[in-house]
């Protein structure tokens, strides 16, 4: 039998095209089996169903190669729908309209590290020394008063966006200005890699060495430690909940924080504690969608899935480190990263 051959997408595993596959098939049994080999299968019981084959370019659990616009790391990853998204390469934003990847005019040098939106016009990229630029129909740089690096951003609305960065720094939007909020004095400050917020008196922060603080509308405040590790991304749903019949409040329904070596952190309304995972990979994002679905990606490909009760792996189909996660309830979901030496850009997507 002549060899098969297969098709690589950039930095994927091998994975046969249909056409390769059904070449591949082992041939048919002889029509002249004898009663002898007949017998002997019978002893041995029914033959293993096949083994589930991928589609071409997808991994085995439905991750799809997508093209990209340019080589390169790419860190962050979000958007309102498949046909608006923003992404970060190498520090640039990029914007997907659905049918082609366009650089976004005037960040050539903006070093961004973090991009999040409210809606298709509120939405906030910050990055090194303190930038930050706001998008409400066009793109404009706002003033900080920071020169730290912002590494997270998390929005609200117009009027509630929340910032972290090096050395402590933390910063809310009211609509107008950007305001330094106080952490509590806890020695040297961590970097915060993370931040997230559900209400007008429900955030949380996270950083290098497991920090971790909680705003209740008036101040920030410690929270005692679950690991000594950096934690890098922040996730929630919300419950509505009643508070009589004439009220209702948004409240924390599952949080979920991921870092490194494979942690992973559940909020669930009253308190955090660490989870089993079925990795050790550093995680570097993390999107839940409800109480039985939430996903966290990482290095190496590393792909999990919370189904309610547990997490377990999700082959992604590429060795790339994976950065971002992002997708709306129901809807495909996207993730970005890079693999290394040569820096090389990689998305993938998983329709649903």
């Amino acid at each position: 039998m002549r060899p098969c051959s297969c098709t690589r997408w950039p930095g994927f595993a091998l994975v046969a095209s249909a056409a390769v596959l059904g070449a591949c098939k082992d041939p048919p049994p002889a029509p002249h089996a004898t009663a002898e080999a007949s017998a002997a299968s019978a002893s041995q019981g029914a033959a293993p169903p096949p083994a589930p084959s991928a589609k071409p370019g997808c991994s085995l659990d439905g991750w799809c190669g997508f093209p990209s616009v340019k080589t390169g790391s790419i860190h962050a990853i979000w958007g309102t729908n498949s046909g608006n998204l923003y992404a970060l390469w190498d520090g640039v934003l990029v914007h997907w309209n659905g049918g082609d990847w366009q650089e976004v005019p005037g960040f050539e040098k903006a070093g961004l590290w973090a991009v999040h939106g409210s809606e298709a016009a509120n939405i906030w990229a910050v990055g090194e020394k303190g930038g930050a630029w706001h998008y409400d129909g066009r793109w404009q740089i706002l003033p900080t008063g920071t020169s730290h690096a912002l590494r997270a951003v998390h929005t609200r609305s117009s009027t509630d966006t929340w910032a972290a960065g090096d050395a402590g720094t933390l910063l809310h939007w009211d609509g107008r200005n950007w305001a330094a909020t106080p952490l509590p004095d806890t020695g040297t400050p961590a970097d915060l890699l993370a931040v997230w917020a559900s209400s007008d008196h429900e955030a949380w922060t996270m950083g290098t060495g497991g920090f971790m603080a909680h705003w209740d509308g008036a101040a920030w405040s410690s929270v005692p430690r679950k690991t000594p590790l950096a934690l890098g991304a922040i996730s929630g749903t919300l419950a509505e909940q009643a508070a009589d019949e004439a009220q209702v409040s948004t409240t924390v329904h599952d949080l979920w924080a991921v870092g490194q070596r494979g942690t992973v952190l559940h909020f669930d309304g009253t308190d955090w504690r660490l989870e089993e995972t079925p990795t050790k990979h550093a995680l570097f994002g993390v999107w839940a969608e409800d109480r039985k679905n939430a996903w966290a990606v990482g290095e190496a490909g590393e792909i999990i899935h919370w189904d309610g009760a547990r997490w377990t792996e999700s082959p992604s189909g590429t060795t790339s480190d994976l950065h971002g996660i992002w997708g709306p309830l129901g809807r495909d979901l996207w993730v970005a990263g890079f693999s290394k030496e040569p820096i090389t850009s990689t998305l993938i997507r998983r329709h649903r």
